[in-house]
């Protein structure tokens, strides 16, 4: 072959494969380009049609959750019902949540739809989802309402930016309420019956991502209850301390078991660390500094604190037990002020006394000044 036919042949062949090459390449621009319009089309429709939505952090990444309807059936209420108010707008049928983030060019992508297990039932004014974080985890509450005083809660986990269920079975949640205590425990309610809620608190497994219950908690007074659904940051105290020799040593040097202040503080020094307390003048003029984990008494003109006082549900012990870890008490009479009795141990200048109710529980631990009486 002449050398000349050779060489136009190697250009032909190079200048088909740059040709190809070309087209290859503008048909996967064509291909990505319809697909990015795909999807965004897709976030838009997400966003257009979500019944409620919410944003949430995981590992310095913020995400938009959105609560979408799939196969739905949308329809006015007739008449009041435990699902709302007569003219709600709800809506029925199989829904999914869409989870979503920022790309590089700032435009929003879809990151997952996870399908939400049964048929379920909206109300559109309603919260229908919330979020918490506990132990640095982002957390999903999806509510339904099945009956009066009948709410229940699906839970969803952020792992390595997915969302994963949280729970096998629904959670009950009176009034769709569920409290997040210093980002570390969930609280919820339930009515049991007309004068009776159960309250549990959970914690979050860190390395499994399982939610375990910590405490239960029987309550019969409504207005407790009350408190708890109006006040934000309030929660009910549960069971985490143990009770040891080790509190009549602390209180010895004027500190009581569960608190963090000893007797002697500024009040204002315990105020500035954590806001969310509540000031308070007793009848006989003492003033109080309540948190729902302590309470603090403190002098009027000093503002020295001067007693200090824990819940007895933090414990969840009677006398019977306290008698076997401490010893016998200096005194044991009976309560003036309440049906029930007073345990007192000596502590070196304080006094460490135990209130309890007619069947000796623990309702109360203070801790006083001996001459403070």
């Amino acid at each position: 072959m002449k050398l000349y036919i050779y060489i136009g042949m190697l250009i032909l062949c190079a200048v088909l494969v740059v040709v190809g090459a070309i087209q290859l390449s503008s048909k996967k621009t064509e291909e990505n380009e319809a697909s990015a319009k795909l999807a965004e089309t897709q976030v838009e429709w997400i966003t257009e049609n979500a019944i409620s939505s919410l944003t949430l952090k995981e590992d310095n990444e913020v995400y938009e959750a959105y609560l979408v309807g799939d196969e739905t059936e949308k329809y006015p209420l007739k008449e009041d019902s435990f699902l709302g108010d007569k003219d709600d707008s709800i809506v029925e049928g199989e829904f999914s949540l869409y989870l979503t983030a920022e790309s590089e060019d700032d435009k929003k992508e879809l990151k997952q739809a996870i399908k939400l297990r049964d048929p379920l039932v909206f109300n559109t004014k309603n919260k229908n989802i919330s979020t918490y974080t506990v132990n640095k985890h982002s957390i999903i509450a999806v509510y339904q309402t099945k009956a009066k005083d009948n709410t229940v809660a699906s839970l969803y986990v952020m792992k390595e930016g997915e969302l994963t269920s949280l729970t096998k079975k629904e959670i009950p949640v009176l009034k769709r309420k569920i409290k997040s205590i210093q980002q570390n425990y969930l609280q919820t309610a339930e009515k049991k019956n007309s004068d009776l809620y159960e309250v549990t608190t959970w914690t979050l497994s860190s390395e499994r991502l399982q939610l375990k219950e910590t405490d239960t908690t029987y309550i019969d007074k409504e207005k407790e209850m009350e408190r708890w659904l109006e006040e934000e940051e309030y929660y009910l105290p549960f069971k985490n301390l143990t009770l040891s020799k080790d509190a009549l040593t602390i209180a010895e040097q004027g500190m009581l078991l569960g608190s963090q202040y000893p007797i002697g503080t500024s009040i204002s020094e315990i105020t500035k660390s954590n806001k969310e307390y509540t000031d308070t003048k007793q009848s006989d003029g003492t003033m109080m500094v309540t948190y729902p984990e302590v309470t603090y008494y403190y002098d009027s003109k000093t503002k020295q604190v001067t007693s200090i006082a824990i819940p007895g549900m933090r414990l969840k012990i009677n006398m019977s037990i306290i008698n076997e870890i401490l010893g016998k008490s200096d005194t044991f009479s009976a309560n003036k002020e309440h049906d029930g009795y007073i345990a007192t141990y000596t502590a070196n200048h304080y006094e460490m006394k135990f209130i309890l109710d007619s069947s000796q529980q623990l309702e109360q631990i203070q801790l006083v000044k001996k001459d403070s009486e």
